[in-house]
């Protein structure tokens, strides 16, 4: 297969010296016409080609008859024709050296098995010459440091050119994307890159991050992503937290498709979502949930200082304002902090009689027709030990505002901390451009510029611990998995205790005279389970019988048992009851499950287990194989944690021993075949400490063969 295109090839997409556009044309309604006009207003700086056969001259610039004709290479081809006539360019593209091109045209992979032949056409012609292809089916990107717009949105309609920053946005949806950049002109937020993936044919969201990451400018990247190779995903997110670059992507889609297998509980309990919060946490990735949050949170994150910790500081010119903040700030997680008497005084000093001098400080509003008291309060409060963030609420200072933007300025750039402001665009745009100028994000909302900073200091938290967690594996698969679509109980835990676990004293029994005869010998109380390969779930058709003490109560379960199955799951096959010991210690019941993610591939799974797995919903997840430390973390993130620590006068669980099993789930399922889908025990009783645990009860499924031999 040929290689990927090179770093030179996507350098001259998204850096280009000069574009040409195959398609052109002087009507700014029309997808040839746009990105010339946006071109010609923003004054890019590198040179403008214009491809038509059928005129000499557009919007002031020199047409050109063919591509052939044009003075030199172009950096970035636009293809803005009809699909029929794409692949002719995209060839010509090709013999000329062109090193990227941009295809605006739909008709591909959306829409059916000839479009998609279409779109591999595309691709095989762009890979053959090391082409970078943007698209097919994409709205093109932009670059606000060079005013490169090869685009056709009409968000650029609305305005100028955006604003320079350090932000980076990638969305794989080309109507959300405009919508976005939209949102983005409305915010007067300054960026380096937007793009637009398209169909993906050869470029895709993870390439456009890696060389985002890679651009001195770029200082965070925002996504908007819908779908991703878990494999390439994974990668950019490793090289973001090597680098230091914060990354939020704002990841829908939020259903179960492509989970594990129905037959184990863990397909009920982890969905794709789930897995890629997981993967998310795993690599201090910030998730945001809407398209206002994406943009809250990148700019938060792309300040050049960002929080030591978690004490804030409020400076507001509203009392109310002021008691707002710190309402959210506590509920967030953050901490308004008791200011040093030093800072108290450096306030009494700074402000009004009158104003508030503890922390939320209240101004009052006099800094709004005396600027340089904003500038002396805030450093007063940045200047205390115990702030590593300052939230400054303005409000509104329609007259006086760029004095005001000048002084806030002044006292962030002395002090060295993060500074977030609070305050309504006014009619004069240029304080809060001198503000996002400086790095100092600017909110119209007080309660998002405090989930802003708690985001921002969840991060610097979040990338303190977070690591490539490459886990050595500790075990070898020893015994392979035992065949059949659906393993059950008695096998699945021979398994499990094969590699290490412990599991219970059980014989199988095929009439009642055996089981009598196996509970005889294991010793009573005993419980009796129907195995079936297709029957998972024996509770719900009274396939399970407990704390049995007598061989009369055997004999009777066993053949109630027998009578249910007949009723409950008449085509089941039967291969006999299982006879077990039954554990009277008491104990924490939990699920520990591994399972295969379609995008991310091996994972594994813990939570409050028993009958009531499916109801509780009380799960953590993350991508395997873990190691001990991850997988305490994963217990003490449960809902439910508080029932191993001896919750209400109960014992203290053995933690030590259910992170144990965790550990060894997560390498099972790293470690098996690709046709092991789930591998669950449902439930690992967790004893008291030092006491270990107890495989109640697993189950491993497989794909099924046809299926299995069909995803590869």
């Amino acid at each position: 297969m040929p290689e990927a295109p090179a770093a030179a090839a996507l350098n001259a997409l998204m850096d280009p010296r000069s574009v040409a556009v195959v398609g052109a044309s002087s009507n700014p309604d029309k997808a040839g016409g746009r990105p010339l006009q946006y071109m010609v207003q923003t004054g890019y700086e590198g040179a403008l080609y214009p491809v038509n056969p059928n005129r000499a001259e557009i919007l002031s610039l020199r047409a050109y008859p063919s591509l052939a004709d044009l003075p030199e290479t172009p950096d970035v081809c636009v293809i803005a024709v009809p699909v029929d006539r794409v692949e002719d360019y995209i060839v010509q593209c090709g013999e000329l050296g062109i090193r990227s091109a941009i295809v605006f045209a739909s008709g591909y992979a959306e829409t059916g098995r000839e479009g998609l032949a279409r779109q591999e056409r595309l691709r095989a012609i762009a890979l053959a010459n090391g082409m970078a292809l943007a698209g097919p089916n994409c709205l093109g990107m932009l670059n606000a440091r060079t005013g490169a717009a090869p685009t056709f949105t009409t968000a650029l309609e609305r305005g100028p050119m955006l604003a320079q920053g350090p932000i980076a946005f990638v969305s794989q949806s080309g109507a959300v994307g405009a919508f976005l950049l939209g949102m983005i002109q409305d915010a007067g937020l300054g960026i380096t890159h937007f793009v637009t993936t398209g169909n993906e044919a050869v470029l895709d969201l993870a390439d456009y991050i890696s060389y985002l990451l890679e651009d001195a400018h770029t200082r965070a990247i925002a996504g908007y992503l819908e779908g991703a190779d878990g494999a390439r995903l994974v990668e950019v997110a490793k090289n973001a937290l090597a680098r230091g670059k914060p990354l939020v992507l704002m990841k829908v889609g939020a259903s179960r498709a492509g989970a594990a297998a129905s037959a184990a509980h863990t397909g009920k309990l982890a969905g794709v979502d789930a897995v890629y919060d997981a993967v998310f946490r795993r690599y201090a990735v910030t998730r945001a949930r809407s398209l206002e949050e994406l943009l809250d949170f990148s700019r938060s994150l792309s300040m050049s200082v960002l929080p030591a910790g978690a004490g804030v500081g409020i400076v507001s010119t509203s009392g109310g304002a002021g008691i707002l903040l710190a309402d959210w700030c506590e509920r967030l997680g953050l901490d308004v902090v008791d200011l040093a008497p030093e800072t108290v005084e450096r306030l009494r000093l700074a402000l009004p009689w009158f104003a508030g001098r503890r922390n939320p400080v209240d101004t009052t509003g006099r800094p709004l027709w005396e600027p340089e008291m904003m500038h002396d309060a805030l450093r007063a409060v940045a200047q205390d030990p115990g702030v590593d963030v300052i939230l400054c609420h303005v409000g509104l200072a329609p007259g006086p505002g760029r004095r005001i933007a000048d002084e806030l300025v002044r006292a962030a750039n002395a002090v060295g901390k993060p500074v977030l402001v609070c305050w309504l665009r006014e009619v004069d745009p240029e304080p809060h451009a001198r503000l996002g100028r400086s790095g100092i994000p600017v909110f119209s909302d007080p309660v998002r510029m405090a989930r802003a900073a708690s985001v921002a200091v969840s991060y610097v938290r979040s990338r303190g611990v977070a690591r490539d967690r490459t886990v050595a594996p500790t075990i070898a698969v020893v015994r392979p998995v035992p065949g059949g679509p659906v393993v059950a109980e008695h096998d699945a835990r021979r398994w499990l205790v094969a590699h290490g676990l412990t599991g219970l004293s059980e014989e199988l029994a095929r009439s009642a005279a055996d089981a009598v005869a196996a509970a005889e010998r294991i010793g009573y109380p005993v419980c009796l389970k129907l195995v079936s390969p297709d029957v998972p779930h024996r509770s719900d058709i009274g396939g399970v019988r407990l704390g049995l003490a007598a061989p009369e109560e055997v004999e009777r379960a066993y053949d109630e048992i027998l009578a249910s199955a007949g009723s409950g799951a008449p085509q089941a096959r039967i291969d006999g009851v299982l006879v077990t010991e039954q554990v009277t210690e008491p104990g924490v019941e939990l699920i520990v499950s591994g399972f295969r993610d379609q995008a991310f591939g091996p994972c594994v799974l813990c939570g409050i287990g028993g009958v009531l797995a499916e109801v509780m919903r009380d799960t953590v997840i993350r991508p395997a194989p873990v190691d001990r430390e991850e997988a305490r973390a994963m217990l003490s993130e449960l809902r439910g944690a508080a029932l191993l620590q001896g919750a209400r006068g109960a014992r203290v669980a053995d933690v030590g021993a259910a992170a144990s099993a965790i550990v060894l789930v997560s390498e099972l399922i790293a470690g098996v075949t690709e046709d092991v889908e789930t591998i669950e025990i449902n439930p690992l009783l967790v004893l008291g400490e030092g006491r270990g645990i107890r495989v109640l009860d697993a189950l491993v499924t497989r794909k099924a063969r046809e299926a299995h031999g069909r995803a590869r």
